[in-house]
């Protein structure tokens, strides 16, 4: 994939988003590097939004695993020290589920009522861009 069609993709998950998520806050949405957009709300509050895809690696098992979910958010923890060198006061993670693998979201979102998440993200998002369902994962923090 080339940088150019990867900011295309990045964009088009973004409105989408932005469209299925009915609090999603208004303000200006700048494309961004690190996180990969910023939500400038007021001159001094912004939310910086980080997108990333899980994908299925087990050909056999269409679920996604759990753990796999938590690997994921502990993986882009390890960047929020530099969004904060921006002067973001909010961060999101947006994970997209690749809508190539069909999987039952539904049962994915009752097992992830019964778990918490510890983040250091205010919001993180599961989001399965075929059919547009968001499911916000709770933060135990």
């Amino acid at each position: 994939m080339t940088q150019q069609s990867k900011i295309l993709e990045e964009k088009e998950v973004m409105n989408l988003f932005q469209k299925s998520f009915p609090d999603f806050p208004k303000g200006k949405l700048k494309k961004s590097e690190s996180p990969d957009f910023i939500l400038q709300i007021t001159p001094k509050k912004s939310i910086g939004i980080e997108l990333t895809k899980l994908y299925n690696h087990k050909a056999i098992d269409q679920n996604y695993s759990l753990e796999q979910i938590k690997w994921l958010i502990h993986k882009k923890e390890e960047k929020i020290k530099l969004y904060r060198k921006k002067k973001i006061n909010i961060i999101w993670l947006i994970i997209t589920i690749d809508s190539e693998n069909t999987i039952n979201i539904n049962r994915l979102n009752c097992q992830l009522e019964k778990l918490f998440f510890t983040s250091l993200f205010q919001k993180v998002f599961l989001f399965e861009t075929k059919d547009n369902k968001i499911i916000e994962l709770v933060n135990s923090e």
